[in-house]
């Protein structure tokens, strides 16, 4: 009787549902065709290269619970190196909020829209904009909600590492749709992943409404890289 009773119970372990999480990769190829020449000096074969454009992507869901960890390639050649990573976090829903922390995007990240991002036509930097902190910040703890018809995203630093972020740094930006115009707004006290403890702060601020089959954006943005003050005007089409 009792190896009946052992038998049966180890049947039921074996076909009861297990917890899996749903993994889903994506990605993106890309490369250039170059060739250089120096003056006085054969050209060099035309060659294939990557100049960090390619992505790959992992990411995880199971209930309620999710996670990503994102890669790029080119310029340092190590996936363990910052100027490689992508987001890397782990994060929860509940009640209408996303609640993630690790290495998630700055609040400035892509908030005038800009389709071009990742690419040698983005507008990142353009000008000498280059200290919005819209790229990718360690050590964070991410909040994004719906408000007033919008999206807020809160991004704050708990941590004290002088080497990647000073303590309580933090920054929101809100961005959504009032009377038919879409509006973004947003501020950051804090550095980049890659800055080193410096007084950094941004902002932007702009709107964007169609026109037939064109959207125009327009934004203003200041940036305070360690008392290196630049203001900054941007006009867009698509």
């Amino acid at each position: 009787m009792n190896k009946k009773i052992i038998a049966i119970a180890i049947a039921a372990a074996m076909t009861a549902p297990v917890a899996m999480a749903d993994i889903k990769v994506s990605g993106r190829m890309a490369g250039e065709l170059v060739s250089s020449e120096t003056a006085g000096t054969n050209p060099t074969p035309t060659v294939m290269q990557d100049s960090g454009m390619a992505r790959i992507y992992f990411d995880a869901t199971m209930g309620n619970a999710f996670a990503q960890m994102g890669y790029k390639s080119g310029f340092a050649g190590d996936l363990g190196a910052p100027a490689d990573l992508r987001e890397q976090y782990l994060g929860y829903k509940f009640d209408g909020f996303d609640l993630r922390a690790g290495r998630v995007q700055g609040v400035m990240y892509t908030l005038e829209g800009d389709k071009y991002k990742g690419t040698f036509l983005q507008m990142t930097g353009a000008g000498g904009r280059a200290s919005y902190a819209d790229g990718f910040v360690n050590q964070y703890v991410q909040l994004n909600t719906k408000v007033g018809g919008g999206n807020l995203r809160i991004n704050y630093n708990p941590t004290s590492d002088a080497g990647q972020n000073t303590g309580g740094n933090m920054g929101v930006a809100w961005k959504g749709n009032i009377g038919g115009v879409g509006v973004f707004a947003g501020y950051n006290n804090g550095t980049t992943s890659e800055a080193v403890g410096d007084s950094d702060s941004s902002m932007k601020i702009g709107a964007s409404m169609k026109f037939g089959a064109a959207k125009i954006t327009a934004m203003l943005s200041n940036s305070d890289d360690n008392g290196t003050e630049v203001d900054g005007t941007l006009l867009m089409a698509d």
